[in-house]
């Protein structure tokens, strides 16, 4: 890997600041296209909130989470938590002053009309996000595409309440008009499901239209590789300052972190690409665009080595189970158990409490499951209040593109933002229509008591 240390000036066609699996997916992409790319990210690899996916490419989430659906839901959840059992959607009382701008236009974006059409802007960018990953997936070296494979044998969803299985069974034509495929598990499968859990089932559907990577580590070390090789140089910093230098390009000052710490780093790109996570939101108000990207935490526990197993001994398939509404993956590390989305900022430490709720969950499915020797996570997913990312020209910069906010979706959709991107650069028609995901889209008077969101 290309390291830059020292005083120093480095010149690239391109910057890309961070290294998710939107930044790398990114950089491989434009990388291989041809253009001189450089990647800048303060933290190691691990530290990005990809790693803590359950793999899942999550294609049949076509639905925007701001939604009247999600505002009940949420209500309902808020006052029926109590101290030791936590609810899947919960907000952090103290954080609420500074959420408040946030909520108010997730509140705004829950409209019907709004809600309609970010749906049908999701349906767009799901339509096209498992293809683009295949296609991605094609692209890579033989040596590095060894062993590493993306599934596309969907996953299933298990339903303990009746009333639940009974809505989602409601929905599957509609679910259908908009490509995804599902069918109620019926008979011996059935069977042998319930057989496969501690909990009472009374249905299960089979989503077949997602996919699945069994190894996120590995997928990330592999396009860090191909694009090293391509050139990518990997620059573990903080972007400082960004500005224009005055010759068409922009000026990245970097301190800190590793290589750096004995020196200051400037890098000058002709374009530059902001996949920073939550980081972004820091560098767009320095641009002049403020938006308002805030972080869900999300949670997960991992169990080294350890898969459950169907009765015949076969590994079980990804699975969520809408109970406990977590999502459970047999990773090539083992199994992992995600769920929660908590509105609580950057600085709050992990809520103990959501481990042992996923401990529970785990052992109420499988009595046998190793829970003592799990490892626990927590991460932030960049999240806008109308949960679709951000894809496309920051205002009045027109060589600094976005591709950030895509919340729980970040794996899902970063090989069609890379394509998506790629295209943008290169001066292209992308596949799907972005107005949907302008930069701009939250720049505007509310005539709500004439507040400006």
């Amino acid at each position: 890997m290309a390291v830059l240390s020292g005083i120093q000036d480095h010149l690239d066609e391109i910057a890309v600041i961070g290294g998710g699996i939107i930044g790398v997916t990114l950089a491989y992409r434009l990388a291989r296209s041809g253009r001189h790319v450089c990647l800048i990210d303060p933290d190691a690899p691990e530290a990005a909130a990809s790693f803590g996916t359950a793999g899942h490419l999550a294609t049949d989430q076509i639905a925007p989470m701001a939604s009247k659906a999600t505002l009940k839901l949420g209500l309902d959840m808020l006052l029926s938590g109590t101290s030791t059992q936590p609810t899947p959607i919960s907000i952090n009382p103290i954080y609420i002053p500074r959420l408040l701008p946030w909520l108010a236009r997730f509140v705004w974006a829950s409209r019907p009309l709004a809600y309609v059409q970010g749906r049908n802007a999701l349906v767009a960018l799901q339509k096209a996000a498992l293809t683009a990953w295949l296609d991605l997936m094609a692209l890579l070296p033989e040596d590095l595409a060894q062993d590493l494979k993306i599934e596309t044998r969907g996953h299933l969803e298990l339903y303990s309440d009746p009333l639940a299985y009974d809505h989602v069974l409601r929905a599957l034509p509609a679910l259908s008009g908009f490509g995804v495929k599902a069918r109620p598990v019926l008979d011996a499968r059935l069977a042998e499901i319930r057989a496969s859990v501690g909990v009472s089932i009374i249905g299960a559907i089979d989503v077949e239209s997602t996919g699945f990577v069994p190894d996120p580590a590995k997928l990330m070390q592999s396009f860090r590789e191909a694009a090293t090789r391509l050139g990518v140089n990997f620059i573990r910093a903080r972007v400082d300052d960004l500005h224009q230098d005055g010759a068409g390009g922009y000026c990245l000052h970097l301190d800190g972190g590793e290589p750096l710490s004995q020196g200051r780093l400037k890098v000058r790109a002709e374009q530059v690409v902001l996949a920073a996570g939550v980081g972004s939101a820091a560098l767009m108000r320095s641009l002049g665009c403020p938006v308002p990207l805030d972080t869900e935490r999300g949670y997960h526990l991992t169990l080294p080595g350890w898969w459950p197993s169907a009765p015949d001994g076969s590994r079980l398939c990804p699975m969520v189970y809408q109970e406990a509404r977590v999502f459970l993956s047999p990773l090539a590390s083992g199994t992992r158990i995600t769920g929660f989305v908590e509105l609580a900022g950057m600085q709050k430490p992990s809520d103990p409490r959501k481990f042992e709720a996923l401990r529970r969950t785990l052992l109420s499915l499988w009595p046998e499951a190793p829970v003592a020797t799990a490892r626990e996570w927590m991460g932030f997913r960049p999240s806008l209040p109308d949960h679709l990312p951000m894809i496309g020209t920051v205002p009045n910069h027109p060589r600094i593109l976005a591709a950030f906010g895509h919340h729980h979706l970040g794996l899902t959709l970063a090989a069609i933002t890379a394509d998506t991107i790629d295209r943008l650069i290169e001066g292209r028609q992308p596949l799907v229509p972005l107005a949907a995901f302008g930069v701009d889209r939250f720049q505007m008077r509310m005539l709500w008591r004439g507040v400006r969101l």
